[in-house]
């Protein structure tokens, strides 16, 4: 027993001798499957251990295998990651694929893409996943908190108000901070309307470097917005539905009623005492109710508001309503549902992706609410091999009903918190509104809630946005792009306040004397016309790209607003002038033009020193004859540190580029018109008499020009421990 105890001790000690000496030294290259060429800084893994090494400069790398049986994790940023078995080999020539769906990756520049690798300037993106993780109804609010250095606040309480957003702060004092929208090569005013979920990337260009390339309206940072086009394969049919529900998050703490009694009835003692003083009588403030009716000569029945107590406030609950103002504003639960279908294909010659979506929000505050419907259908043709052809076609329509008076200084929101918690006995929430008086208590305030309900607000706005481009190809370096686009929307916003919701109805002669009606309308029409010619050639560790472009840019803009009164009733808000008031008619038109020329230049050496150049000159309507053209240049430099070969043995760094830049950029976003001599309405006396004319309203200023914006950026990009962390940082 002893002797087969001692043979199976031995066999043991050989096999872990065996095992453990096993270690095979395996050479490898790792080469894309895209251009054939070797990857620098490639991680390779053995999968279940902390062993790893990566590729050098020429793509090659060494590791020893103590295990024959082990699998290699090869991973990198940008490619498909690839998991081979070892089988005892020595020499390996690994293939890697590059990751087409990682958009994160690639940035959306002025009129090109490069890989973020190579980028040297200043930017921020966001996938498409990261909006369809989100619940939200406008575009604009999936970049709140999701991309440093950008800023998105809500300015509007009301589902569908204005959002505003910021990059890199405030950079104007007088003219617009927003920033220069861009969807699909289009520049746009903004971006309502978008339906999030037709968004394939979005890309934020902060510093000057990479904004001026839009020269005149870069200065506030660029929102570049590519949308999903289809792709070669089966159909593909995708349908979403998200319901979220929306509830205020708290309430200001205000007042009880029992404290706002105790503190009016502080302010009637207090006024009770001043009052003595003045008369020169001993006043206190411990004088009865009865007292201070014989001195003020009243019945003691009918109290004087300002010396005397409410009788009913000894009964509380028994004879005045206890309103709670904050839950009666905020008294809704918020809804919200987004519907969405979308269809794509393709095929080798054509491709296409229609999308429709349908969204209707309910707001927390009552009588508001936010409707939107959208289409998009994006389609790429290939004629031959020299020519590619597409077309995007995006109409929307957006409805939005409330009292319009939500937000701001002595608006429905502001009187919800003024509003004292008491109400007479059955008036409740409706305490000072038709045709319910004021609480005697507590001034002239009066009702929010009725405000809500009775003023009617709704407003349509349709959009349409458009374009199509045609791409030519002259040979495997030139190629030219002919780009045309539209960006058409108008408003019609009507407002109802019938007489029933205003302070001061129970003094009007009539119901609609005091209603009024306003109607604005407003109507834009932009177009472009745009050409551009690339270039780009590999020449040995040499690569140039090269951009040339022309653009002229339209724009029509009227408006007008019509606001009557004094309606025969409150019943219609239909108008003429036999049936109310005008006390307002106004039209206004206006039109510009934006002429301009700009190329840009790419330069890489080796994947290491990176080098970015752009110029573009504007020509805007908008300034003074004298000052019309304004020039902005920029330039980048980038140094990808890891590519040195003194870096290759430093595995716990995967990436570090070290980048600068100088940019100018510009902001147009001024009055049009502003640089002429406009005549305004004058009165003239002649002969006694005053007769209406004009008379100048301004002076020309021919030197009216650019406002422009010089900025320096310096910025270091870094990966870690093998890529899984990941960062920038921007001075």
């Amino acid at each position: 027993m002893t002797k087969k105890l001692l043979q199976i001790f031995l066999l043991g000690v050989f096999v872990l001798f065996t095992h453990g000496t096993f270690a095979q030294e395996l050479k490898g290259t790792v080469i894309s499957t895209d251009k054939n060429e070797v990857l620098p800084g490639v991680s390779i893994i053995i999968k279940g251990t902390t062993v790893g090494t990566t590729t050098n400069a020429s793509g090659v790398f060494t590791i020893k295998v103590a295990n024959p049986k082990a699998i290699l994790v090869v991973s990198s940023v940008g490619f498909i990651k690839k998991e081979i078995p070892f089988n005892g080999q020595t020499q390996l020539i690994i293939r890697l694929q590059p990751d087409e769906m990682s958009l994160s990756e690639v940035v959306v520049i002025g009129y090109g893409e490069v890989k973020r690798n190579n980028l040297t300037g200043a930017a921020a993106s966001l996938s498409a996943k990261d909006i369809e993780e989100r619940p939200i109804s406008r575009l604009e609010n999936a970049l709140a908190g999701q991309l440093p250095g950008v800023d998105v606040r809500t300015n509007s309480g009301e589902p569908g108000g204005d959002i505003q957003i910021r990059v890199r702060g405030a950079g104007s004092i007088n003219s617009s901070n927003d920033p220069l929208y861009v969807i699909d090569g289009v520049p746009v005013d903004d971006i309502r309307g978008l339906n999030p979920g037709d968004v394939k990337s979005i890309d934020v260009l902060k510093d000057a470097a990479s904004a001026a390339i839009y020269g005149s309206r870069g200065s506030n940072g660029v929102v570049i917005i590519t949308t999903k086009r289809g792709n070669k394969g089966k159909l593909n049919i995708q349908f979403n539905l998200t319901k979220s529900v929306m509830q205020k998050e708290g309430k200001i703490a205000m007042m009880n009623p029992e404290q706002w009694i105790q503190q009016r009835k502080e302010g009637v003692d207090e006024a009770w005492v001043a009052r003595g003083v003045s008369l020169k009588k001993d006043y206190k403030a411990t004088d009865t109710q009865a007292f201070r009716a014989s001195e003020l000569g009243i019945p003691l029945s009918t109290p004087n508001t300002t010396h005397m107590y409410d009788p009913k406030w000894a009964y509380g609950k028994d004879s005045l309503d206890y309103v709670d103002w904050n839950e009666a504003f905020f008294g809704n639960t918020g809804t919200l549902d987004n519907y969405s279908l979308a269809v794509s294909s393709g095929t080798d010659n054509v491709n296409f992706s229609i999308s429709g979506s349908y969204v209707t929000q309910q707001g927390i505050v009552k009588n508001t609410g936010y409707q939107r419907g959208t289409l998009r259908a994006n389609i790429d043709a290939k004629i031959n091999k020299y020519l590619k052809f597409g077309l995007t076609l995006a109409p929307s329509i957006e409805w939005l009903n409330g009292s319009g008076a939500v937000d701001g200084k002595d608006n429905t929101a502001m009187q919800a918190i003024q509003e004292p918690p008491i109400s007479p006995l059955g008036v409740g929430i409706y305490a000072g509104a038709q045709p319910y008086p004021t609480y005697p208590w507590s001034g002239r305030y009066w009702s929010p809630i009725a405000q809500l309900e009775r003023i009617q607000t709704n407003g349509t706005r349709n959009r349409l946005n458009a374009n199509t481009y045609l791409d030519i190809s002259l040979n495997k370096s030139l190629s030219i792009r002919l780009l045309g686009g539209m960006d058409n929307n108008s408003f019609l916003n009507d407002r109802w306040q019938p007489t029933n919701a205003i302070r001061d109805w129970a003094t009007v002669p009539y119901a609609g004397y005091a209603s009024v009606s306003d109607r604005t309308e407003t109507f834009g029409f932009r177009y472009l016309g745009q050409a551009t010619l690339n270039y780009s050639k590999q020449i040995k560790n040499h690569s140039i790209v090269t951009l040339l472009g022309y653009s002229v840019e339209t724009t029509n803009g009227s408006s007008s607003r019509q606001i009557n009164s004094r309606f025969p009733n409150d019943w219609s808000n239909l108008f003429d002038q036999t049936t109310s008031t005008v006390s307002t008619s106004s039209i206004s038109a206006d039109k510009t033009a934006l002429l301009s020329y700009f190329g840009r230049i790419q330069y890489d050496f080796k994947d290491k020193y990176l080098f970015s150049a752009s110029l573009r000159r504007d020509g805007s309507s908008k300034f003074g004859a004298d000052n019309q053209w304004g020039i902005f240049p920029a330039a980048s430099i980038a140094w990808k540190v890891t590519q040195e070969k003194f870096m290759q043995d430093i595995d716990f760094i995967s990436d570090l580029k070290l980048r600068a830049s100088y940019g100018v950029s510009g902001n147009n976003r001024i009055p049009s018109n502003a640089q002429f001599a406009l005549l305004s309405t004058a009165n003239y006396p002649l002969n006694n008499l005053i007769y209406a004319g004009y008379a100048p309203g301004s002076f020309e200023n021919r030197n009216l020009g650019w406002e422009t914006n010089t900025s320096y950026n310096v910025g270091v990009d870094f990966g870690m421990m093998k890529g899984r962390i990941q960062g920038s940082l921007d001075y």
